[in-house]
């Protein structure tokens, strides 16, 4: 058993059969502000597959919690997406950071608002995809996450019945990738929007 983060993991080293994932404050910028959106965020690895996921909002007095194959909770009461929200219906969080170009990231805003979509960012990647995972946003993305920030909020979105792209199928968490997620009725409005971008997608 390990425990994998920002500080502990260095680039390349192999990932324990049990591992605790961890990013003690998502949304430093917000936290360091006095801005309520910043979050814990804790998953839970065993043989590479995450299967728990808990995000902690402090400011909000909310603890969003997924284990495979028992759905997502909300403050303990299990929660399921609509499936009848769709890219134009919705808000999409976008996250943006020093690890993306910043001409990528307007492509993909641009995008979005030309499909009809509306933007929404708070400065937590992970808050925001507990978000979508509790059906406030239709779907969230970031061309480059870490594996600290996002592996439990992918399951939480995957258990409350939502689509996630494929995250470091190369095994190698260090590195980080891009974290899409999202409604179902609002998944193939995203696809489209990266194969616009000429990302292209593939569904988990």
């Amino acid at each position: 058993m390990a425990l994998v983060g920002e500080e502990s993991h260095p680039p390349g080293a192999p990932v324990p059969d049990v591992a605790f994932v961890v990013d003690p404050i998502d949304g430093t910028s917000p936290f360091l502000a006095g801005l309520p959106h910043w979050c814990v965020a804790i998953a839970v690895l065993q043989d590479r597959e995450t299967v728990l996921g808990v995000t902690n909002v402090p400011m909000a007095k909310e603890v969003f919690s997924a284990r495979k194959g028992a759905g997502l909770k909300l403050n303990g009461r299990l929660c399921r997406l609509d499936d009848r929200l769709r890219l134009d219906s919705c808000l999409t969080g976008i996250g943006a950071s020093h690890r993306s170009k910043p001409e990528d990231i307007v492509a993909v805003i641009r995008l979005l608002l030309e499909a009809g979509g509306a933007l929404y960012r708070n400065g937590s990647g992970a808050a925001m995809l507990a978000s979508v995972a509790a059906g406030r946003l239709g779907a969230y993305l970031e061309l480059h996450m870490n594996a600290w920030d996002c592996l439990g909020g992918l399951l939480m979105v995957r258990e409350a019945g939502g689509v996630t792209a494929p995250f470091c199928e190369d095994g190698d968490l260090s590195g980080g990738d891009r974290v899409v997620a999202a409604a179902p009725g609002v998944w193939p409005g995203i696809e489209r929007l990266l194969v616009a971008y000429g990302a292209g997608s593939e569904v988990s």
